[in-house]
């Protein structure tokens, strides 16, 4: 809804990222990740009819979380209030982009605060292209990057076409 008022009053759309990616985590596997019960009651009694938390599933290598946060922490506050559900995740995020973030967390049972500069996903997504020797090649993207579980650096080989192949670079190549 969000996007689509900033669409309908021709204003983009900014996009956050802490370039890390959340699963959603029912709260038998959460204790088991180490959420006291006193944390638990809390959060049940605040959002009677969510079943769970964010927790941590990746990192991206090379990123502002790096070192910051860990697979397996879950997420606690944002900005000081509790966030079980990705939509304010996403709000905070995408109100964040150039701003220090504070979390707090649960990392091994154990209380950890925090504070991330959120990223401008837009900046990590191509928009272009550059054609060589009827190959095309683009700065590699989050998800390509993600998916190869590198920083989010250098050119991505989309085709190589005649040059890049002669020279050996395969389609899914990515030149640092």
């Amino acid at each position: 809804r969000h996007a689509l008022k900033l669409i309908q009053q021709s204003k983009p759309v900014p996009r956050g990222t802490l370039q890390t990616v959340f699963s959603y985590l029912p709260y038998d596997e959460l204790r088991r990740l180490g959420l006291d019960s006193a944390t638990e009651e809390d959060v049940r009694r605040r959002f009677p009819d969510h079943t769970g938390m964010l927790v941590v599933a990746e990192v991206q290598p090379g990123s502002q979380s790096e070192n910051v946060l860990q697979p397996g922490d879950i997420l606690l506050k944002v900005n000081g209030d509790y966030v079980t559900q990705f939509e304010p995740l996403s709000a905070a995020l995408d109100d964040g982009i150039g701003r220090d973030l504070p979390l707090q967390l649960s990392r091994g049972g154990k209380p950890v605060s925090v504070s991330i500069v959120v990223g401008d996903l837009h900046a990590i997504t191509p928009a272009s292209y550059v054609e060589i020797g009827d190959g095309i090649v683009h700065t590699l993207s989050y998800q390509q990057a993600r998916h190869f579980n590198i920083p989010v650096r250098g050119a991505f080989v989309a085709n190589p076409g005649y040059a890049l192949g002669a020279a050996g670079l395969p389609r899914g190549a990515v030149i640092k």
